[in-house]
């Protein structure tokens, strides 16, 4: 076995992740890939000799680029469980150098991020008596973690192009850290300064950058403990409210019950009213039928077995006799109603059956003013790190297929769910993961519907046509409602988005704001030639807008109102979109996506074709899950956004 315990015969320090020849000769990786690299750089060189024994070494795939050999080379797997099996901070730290030299256990004290070692009081004394290592960076073991450590360790401070060069300077035009090397070949005409004096390192700014961590860090410590006390509450309220339910249902039951009770008693009167009303009809016609039936047995006889002179005084008589019974005798046969009975038991139980719940459970959230302090600090904190236009790139997450549909133009409600509108005017909610429409409608007024937007806060969308219509509706759980058309001034709507919680729209080169009911002129552009384009940058409030057959996208702000830059595109525009950190993306007449840079004077193409899409209608970009979304005919092309 290799002697394990031995330093590198390269760089003459201790070995990290020691690669071993067959000659049995230790190095680090670092070092003898940076050798390999260096020595093994004719063409068709398969061998290189150890930098000891100069033995010649056989690589196992000829094929393969002389930066990949090290990675052929066995690990000294003795070094590996040396350095590996070393406790963790959860139990006390030992002493490497201690370990290492004299194989006995000493409680480390400090931690040097030089050498990446733990060492003890002694060892740290004598660490910064020799030159080489008086100016390492120590570290109480006490006050810091294991994952700080590890967060350290991990950290690296070497070109990852040149591993074994510094990062000693910082070019200012890329944002970007870079050694000695990388300035002379990559950063020759760019402002650079030396990483010790940026202000990002400078004592004071890292204290304060510290302290603004920690009132981040106690403002969400408030927000959790409100949280948690509100969610007491919640469970609270809502124990309270099944309660209340349970006493409604009891209270509505005792109730239903009592006026059952009070109805069939109601109703046993009035039956008893119609009855005996009935009762007394009855009768009465029968005493006057009675009556009758003696009135005419008498003129019978008198008519048989009298004269005509007492036939004639009998008639007289019954005559007289019946008109004393004319009234009522009248009022009975003018007596035709039928009386009938019935309920609404019927329309009450529909009534009831719609019913979808007991009751209406309200839901009110009162906002919390964050103090002017803690924005300035999440601004600062969360601002995402600067987007290098030659670092950015796109790779296909996922396709929408339906080939019944051609859709127009779509925006994302989440990271899960997007709005779609198709050329006829169907506007549906797509689930991204599953390819399944969740809600889907008809929207009758839209005529070849050209962009969307969304508000989260309001929840409202809208819906601009090549028309000067707009429609606006509402989604409420995944339902898409009140459906709402409005017209605008100018004969086309070209694009529409949004900025401060308001919508603008750019028709005929003029923008309007949002008022559906007045729509007021907020700038007319001096563009030559008419829009077709318009896309908002939420953080910054730039505005990029698209000139209908033109190969130009012009910029400019909300505080300018002006165009101040413009930047032409190798073909025509057809969408626009803004990326991370202001980045706008480009989608162009050839089926092509460009980006703009955010100073808006470069241009880089990303993708000369698409996977699927041979037109392309629409553009748009999802913060929450860094993707890019192009629709067109059939397609749905999904992309996620790297740099």
């Amino acid at each position: 076995m290799a002697d394990v315990t031995q330093d590198c015969a390269i760089c003459l320090e201790t070995l990290k992740t020691p690669k071993v020849l067959p000659c049995s000769h230790l190095f680090c990786e670092v070092c003898i890939s940076e050798y390999i690299i260096s020595t093994a750089n004719k063409p068709g060189q398969k061998t290189y000799n150890c930098p000891v024994c100069r033995v010649e070494i056989e690589i196992n795939n000829p094929t393969s680029h002389n930066s990949t050999w090290v990675h052929d080379l066995p690990t000294a797997e003795g070094c590996q469980k040396k350095y590996t099996n070393r406790p963790t901070m959860q139990n006390k730290q030992q002493c490497y150098p201690c370990e290492r030299s004299e194989n006995v256990l000493i409680d480390a004290t400090v931690w040097c991020s030089n050498c990446g070692e733990a060492l003890c009081q002694k060892c740290c004394d004598l660490h910064r008596r020799f030159r080489t290592t008086t100016t390492h960076k120590t570290f109480p073991i006490t006050t810091t973690t294991n994952e700080d450590f590890t967060f350290l360790a991990e950290t690296n401070e070497f070109c990852s192009k040149h591993e074994t060069k510094p990062l000693d300077v910082y070019c200012i035009d890329h944002s970007v850290p870079c050694c000695v090397v990388c300035l002379t070949v990559n950063h020759r005409t760019c402002e650079v300064k030396c990483i010790e004096e940026l202000n990002d390192v400078k004592a004071e700014n890292i204290e304060l950058f510290l302290t603004e961590l920690e009132d981040v860090r106690c403002t969400l410590s408030k927000l959790i403990k409100l949280k948690a006390k509100n969610k007491e509450s919640l469970k609270l309220s809502f124990q309270t409210i099944e309660k209340d339910a349970i006493s409604t249902t009891t209270n509505l039951k005792k109730r239903m019950d009592d006026l059952c009770q009070e109805f069939i008693k109601n109703s046993s009167l009035m039956q008893d009213d119609l009855l005996s009303e009935l009762d007394n009809v009855i009768k009465q016609a029968q005493e006057h039928a009675l009556l009758l039936d003696n009135l005419a047995s008498r003129l019978k006889t008198v008519n048989s077995f009298g004269s005509r002179s007492q036939t004639l005084i009998a008639k007289q008589n019954i005559k007289l006799e019946l008109a004393k019974k004319e009234t009522n005798v009248k009022s009975l046969l003018s007596e035709n109603q039928v009386i009938e009975v019935s309920s609404d038991f019927k329309e009450i139980l529909e009534a009831l059956t719609k019913m979808e719940m007991l009751g209406k459970i309200s839901i009110s959230k009162d906002t919390i003013k964050i103090s002017d302090k803690y924005n300035k600090q999440s601004n600062n904190l969360f601002k995402p790190n600067h987007v290098q236009l030659e670092t950015v790139s796109l790779k296909l997450r996922s396709i929408l297929e339906d080939t019944k549909k051609n859709f127009m133009c779509g925006v994302c409600l989440t990271s899960e769910k997007c709005v779609l509108v198709c050329s006829a005017g169907q506007c549906e909610i797509i689930n991204i993961r599953t390819n399944q429409i969740v809600t889907s409608v008809f929207f009758k007024q839209v005529s070849k519907p050209k962009r969307i937007c969304y508000d989260k806060s309001s929840e409202h969308l809208y819906v601009t046509c090549h028309s000067s219509r707009v429609i606006c509706c509402e989604i409420k759980e995944d339902s898409i409602k009140q459906i709402q058309s409005h017209l605008f001034e100018g004969s086309s709507i070209c694009g529409i988005d949004m900025f401060d919680t308001k919508f603008y729209i750019m028709s005929n080169n003029v923008l309007q704001t949002p008022d559906m009911q007045n729509p007021i002129v907020f700038m007319k552009t001096d563009a030559s030639g008419v829009s077709d384009d318009l896309a908002v940058d939420k953080e910054s409030g730039r505005l990029a807008v698209s000139i209908l057959h033109s190969k130009s996208v012009r910029f400019t702000t909300f505080q300018e109102r002006i165009f101040r830059s413009n930047v032409t595109c190798k073909m025509t525009p057809v969408a626009l979109a803004f990326g991370p950190d202001g980045i706008l993306f480009v989608a162009e007449n050839n089926c092509s996506i460009s980006v703009i840079s955010k100073n808006e004077q470069k241009l880089r193409p990303l993708i000369e074709n698409l996977e699927k899409l041979k037109k392309v209608s629409d553009i748009w970009t999802d913060k929450e899950s860094n993707a890019l979304f192009v629709c067109g005919k059939n397609y749905v092309e999904i992309y996620d956004i790297h740099w």
